[in-house]
């Protein structure tokens, strides 16, 4: 069996690697090495050049649509976009199947809360708005509110039982 020998012992480091002090509060040392990790990890360069892309046989007839990251860039963001995303999100709580294959999903109570955002929206750029803006604001707002009455008449008219007698009481034994 060895000894060991307690000059040894001596070289022996011990590090404080809990991330918070007793009182709770994040230690310096721990967010700068946390910070220098995350920086490497993002700015590392691969050692090796990637190998070059194998060239297509044949031209490609169609090109491929951009990431979405180009086609947010390349968006020009409107008030008559965001008029047009509520709409959709609007029917698509009403159940509308705007893309094919996805079944509809009815949430009448977010549907309510679009309906209400728009006409906050209506409320607050009252006079604000040129004539293509306001006349589509109306038109989403109206076609809104109507489809949301058609869904919540045909959902309540399926949700209620129909009045039925209650059965007559058993014939009285004399």
């Amino acid at each position: 069996m060895e000894e060991h020998d307690p000059a040894s012992v001596s070289d022996l480091k011990v590090s404080d690697r809990r991330h918070f002090t007793e009182r709770g509060e994040r230690r310096h040392e721990i967010a700068a090495v946390e910070a220098e990790r995350e920086f490497d990890a993002v700015n590392a360069a691969p050692l090796t050049p990637p190998p070059p892309a194998p060239k297509p046989a044949a031209p490609e007839p169609a090109k491929a649509p951009p990431p979405s990251s180009e086609r947010l860039a390349a968006r020009e963001i409107t008030f008559a976009g965001l008029l047009q995303d509520l709409y959709a999100t609007g029917m698509m709580q009403l159940g509308a199947e705007l893309q094919p294959g996805q079944p509809p999903q009815l949430d009448l109570e977010g549907a309510r809360e679009t309906i209400d955002l728009i006409s906050l929206l209506q409320r607050k750029t009252h006079s604000n708005l040129d004539t293509q803006e306001e006349g589509l604001m109306k038109t989403v707002l109206y076609e809104l509110r109507l489809a949301y009455v058609e869904v919540q008449r045909a959902a309540t008219s399926r949700v209620q039982p129909a009045h039925v007698a209650p059965p007559p009481p058993p014939p009285r034994r004399r």
